[in-house]
């Protein structure tokens, strides 16, 4: 056995898990006291009893073991009283008290009744029994049975209905159905079902002002005056199987149980016509209608009219010489007398439905190609647009093609009176401009969470608006900017609207709701666009997913779609929305796997506590079965939730790791028609803290903090004590070693001091003695002067590290420019100094000759380099300690580049005789220093000077 609740199945047998077993045997019924109470008849286990709490079956105390275990038929009476027929008869159990009403046990009458037995309740005191041949009226309260005498000869009765108070309806074996009046016991015999067939009547239901007649042979539609409406077979409809079981209303809906399945009967006014029912293809094209008032349908295997006689649709067959090119019938219109017919692959014929002929279009143009649409507008002009070569239109005998709309298919042509012809293509809407006679594509804004969508098909609503169906994204309405041609576009209806179907038909009736046929059923819409209805195959359409183009509305305003499965067609007057709320529960609650609850428990509970941690699943139902699996969902977590959250079709919503705090979720749902159930349902939770922040656990903190802090402050005491003892005695010790050891410094200071400038001192002396040397000693005081206030310069650029002297070449070289610049003999404003010297220290015994050497050079570009008149002029100095990778000493490269006229061709710095170029050549001798010249666009000097190990 299963369950059903709202969109999962749960099973019942002898082996099924979950606790949710029940006894090996045959279940025979089902049925519910007025009280709520569930049971099911077993033959092998006898009465079961449904406990809401656990979800389990159990034998009730009143039925005991020493009773039947082999039982047929169960029944609830309008009283409560359960009735029970099996191996041993008949028992009826008192509503109340739950014991066996004695004087039914002993009724000869009752033990009369042989073979299996039918109850039928008249919604009094009487219950009517028959066991196919008699037939008897119960009447509880007064404990009167009377015999109804019926004659039937050799049939059968197979069920019986109360249809009033005093007169049953009866079926029979045979399929004959009889008015019995339990007064007179008169049995008037009102009609066969089938002559041929003679269909067993299996059951009786009454729908509404209807009668349902289920048999072994199909299923059978009675008015009220019991004619006979229509029948349904498996091979012709959605029945599973012809061989009809039992009945059960839900709502607004009728279930049908067969051999093979389920099925239900819907209330909605749709005619359905597809392969099995009325001949015609499944595939549906287009629709059309004639001056004759004949519907022609289009389908992908041809061309269909209906055949009165046959009472079928007829493929079309032509009557003249010209056949039909290619039968793929895509788009038909009506002009006059003739169907123009557009093919997948073959351009238009023309139909003269009058003749029944086809004749050849008088159009080359139109011969040949896919045709997507073929549309008349008001005026009587003819539009033909077709995939990939453009649109045409026929205008008094005349053909115009408008090549401006090559670039993509064109899905729809439409028009309203007084307003410009609208073109649809897949990416672009065209809007005819009747001045200039072409068609200008529409400047449309979409919103930021739309890319250029796939139109389908559009609908004019006035001169500013005008809705669109498109791939993926719904029903947009377009509406003019009033200060541009820009149209603005946003969901028709916004959040209540269809928002994510493919549309592909926009349709309105005379009360103004608008029908739009997508991928996902057909949508019935209000002028604002919210949904008023969804309708899918359950309803009684051909399918959820229709065809594009495939719509149509009669002169009688009957709507016509077309899908893969056959179409539909109906009055859309005549359908309306079953707008009343489904109802929605909470049907079970898993905590990490290991608590489950189902709705009869939660419904018990105000408030469920929740360990921290946990993974919480809800699973919430909505209690509508016309297609539960199409049943939307949305729920919040208040407290948590900020908005509400869309789930879909999916009814499962876990959460992991919910932080502690009190919560309540929200759900609402919908049914598949879209209706919802706004009020919606709730559950408390509380989600309880770790263990570590409960109230105890922080008591425990508190006190044990307390107290680790009193021994800390007393330890704290103690330690503070003995360290004030300690560090006195200390401090006394710290201040003679410190003015000891400050005394030893500074006199180490004093000597290294010392003997850094009696080295300096030296080198200079050595330094000074070699230049004095070099050229003659007119020119030598001269240059010994420089090079003086070179000394002097680099004096200022001293500083004492690691126990020796070092300079700061950066320095020294902004000084020296400063020194040698108004001496050049060009104006100084026109020279550009740039110093790239590295601010790196550089050791005296290095610094001092590299200094003298940097003195020459640059006095030597001032001097010599630029040309009187030239207007600007740069020299650039870099200084950069090379650390060497190998064991050989670091070296400082020096880089001297200026752009002026360069030294003379073939010139040699290491042969120069010049003193100042002498000066160079001596010093880089005396620092190991390699010097090269390169010339371009002025002179570039570099020297590698190799430092001493452990240089500053």
């Amino acid at each position: 056995m299963y369950r059903f609740i709202g969109k999962s199945f749960k099973f019942f047998s002898s082996s099924s898990s979950q606790n949710a077993g029940i006894p090996n045997a045959d279940i025979r019924d089902i049925f519910e006291t007025s009280n709520g109470e569930l049971f099911i008849v077993t033959n092998g286990s006898g009465l079961l009893q449904w406990n809401k709490e656990d979800e389990l079956f159990y034998t009730p105390d009143f039925y005991t073991k020493s009773r039947s275990q082999f039982l047929d038929k169960g029944f609830t009476d309008s009283k409560g009283q359960i009735w029970l027929y099996g191996n041993s008869g008949l028992t009826v159990f008192d509503a109340m008290t739950k014991e066996p009403i004695q004087w039914l046990s002993e009724s000869e009458e009752i033990a009369a009744l042989e073979g299996n037995l039918e109850f039928r309740s008249d919604g009094n005191s009487n219950v009517i029994l028959t066991d196919g041949r008699s037939v008897l009226s119960v009447d509880t309260d007064s404990r009167v049975i009377q015999k109804i005498a019926v004659s039937l000869e050799t049939e059968k009765i197979t069920s019986i209905f109360v249809r009033k108070t005093a007169e049953l309806v009866i079926g029979t074996d045979s399929g004959n159905i009889y008015l019995l009046d339990k007064k007179t016991g008169r049995a008037e015999k009102r009609l066969q079902l089938s002559t041929t067939e003679k269909p067993s009547i299996t059951g009786i239901f009454a729908f509404d002002s209807l009668f349902l007649f289920g048999t072994n042979k199909g299923l059978y539609v009675l008015n009220s005056e019991l004619e006979v409406l229509g029948r349904y077979v498996s091979e012709k409809t959605a029945l599973p199987h012809n061989h009809i079981t039992v009945f059960s209303r839900v709502r607004s809906n009728v279930l049908v149980g067969t051999y093979q399945g389920l099925a239900h009967i819907g209330a909605e006014n749709f005619q359905t016509f597809n392969n099995r029912n009325s001949g015609v293809y499944d595939d549906v094209m287009a629709f059309a209608e004639d001056s004759q008032r004949n519907v022609w349908v289009g389908t992908y295997a041809g061309l269909y009219r209906f055949n009165d006689n046959l009472g079928k649709y007829e493929l079309f067959e032509v009557q003249g010489s010209i056949e039909l090119p290619d039968s793929r019938v895509m788009t038909m219109e009506t002009d006059k007398q003739f169907l123009w017919l557009g093919t997948w692959d073959k351009g238009i014929v023309l139909l003269d439905t009058r003749t029944l002929e086809l004749e050849a279009v008088q159009f080359a143009d139109l011969q040949k190609g896919s045709i997507t649409k073929i549309y008349k507008d008001h005026a009587d002009s003819i539009w033909v647009a077709s995939y990939d070569r453009g649109l045409w239109r026929i205008q008094s005998g005349s053909i115009k093609h408008f090549p401006e709309l090559v670039k993509y298919p064109i899905t729809d042509i439409t028009s309203e009176v007084g307003q410009p012809v609208l073109v649809v293509s897949e990416r672009t809407i065209y809007k005819m401009d009747e001045e200039t006679t072409r068609f200008e594509p529409l400047e449309i804004e979409f919103p930021k969470r739309i890319v250029t969508p796939t139109f389908f098909t559009a609908k004019i609503i006035d001169s500013h608006s005008i809705l669109v169906g498109t791939k993926d994204h719904g029903i947009l309405v377009l509406e003019k900017d009033e200060h541009s041609e820009k149209y603005n576009s946003s969901s028709f209806g916004g959040s209540q609207g269809v928002t994510k179907a493919s549309v592909y038909s926009i349709m309105k009736d005379s009360n103004r709701h608008y029908w739009s046929s997508t991928n996902n059923g057909l949508y019935k819409l209000g002028m604002n666009g919210a949904i008023v209805q969804r309708y899918d195959k359950t309803h009684g359409l051909q399918g959820d997913d229709f065809n594009f183009g495939a719509y149509y509305s009669t002169v009688d305003d009957i709507f016509y779609f077309g899908g893969t499965k056959g179409y539909t067609r109906f009055d859309p007057l005549s359908v309306e929305a079953n707008m009343s709320a489904p109802a929605i529960v909470i049907s079970g609650l898993t905590i990490t796997n290991s608590l489950n609850l189902n709705s009869y428990q939660l419904e018990t509970l105000d408030l469920i506590n929740i360990p921290s941690a946990s993974e919480v699943s809800f699973e919430i139902s909505v209690l509508d079965y016309s297609n539960p699996g199409e049943n939307l969902f949305s729920h919040k977590l208040q407290g948590l939730d900020q908005d509400w959250i869309d789930d879909g079709t999916n009814n499962k919503i876990t959460y992991n790791n919910i932080p502690p705090g009190e919560y309540t979720f929200l759900a609402k749902g919908a049914n598949a028609a879209g209706v919802w159930n706004e009020e919606g349902v709730s559950l408390r939770i509380r989600v309880l803290p770790p263990w570590y922040l409960t109230y105890w656990a922080y008591a425990f903190y508190a006190t044990s903090a307390m107290l680790l802090l009193w021994l800390g402050m007393r330890a704290h005491r103690t330690k503070v004590l003995k360290e004030e003892a300690e560090r006195r005695a200390e401090e006394t010790m710290l201040i003679a070693d410190s003015v000891m050891d400050e005394l030893q410094e500074t006199q180490e200071l004093q000597d290294q001091i010392a003997e850094s400038a009696s080295k300096h001192n030296m080198e200079m002396i050595g330094v000074i003695g070699e230049l004095s040397t070099l050229g003659d000693s007119a020119r030598g005081e001269s240059a010994l002067d420089s090079h003086l206030s070179a000394m002097r310069l680099l004096e200022t650029s001293y500083y004492f590290e690691n126990g020796a002297l070092a300079a700061n070449m950066h320095d020294y070289l902004n000084g020296l420019i400063d020194l040698l610049l108004p001496d050049a003999t060009v104006d100084p404003a026109t020279i550009s100094s740039i110093n790239l010297v590295s601010k790196s220290l550089i050791s005296a015994p290095v610094a001092l000759p590299l200094a003298l050497i940097l003195y020459e050079l640059i006095d030597n570009v001032f001097q010599h380099a630029f040309e009187p008149d030239s207007a600007a002029n740069f020299v650039q100095v870099s200084l950069e300690i090379a650390p060497s990778s190998t064991d050989a000493p670091d070296k400082v490269e020096v880089s001297i580049q200026d752009d002026g006229i360069g030294l003379p061709v073939g010139f040699d710095i290491g042969t120069a005789r010049s003193r100042g170029f002498s000066v160079v050549n001596s010093l880089c001798r005396r620092l190991s220093a390699t010097v090269s010249v390169s010339q371009g666009h002025g002179t570039h000097i570099r020297l590698s000077v190799p430092l001493p190990h452990g240089h500053a």
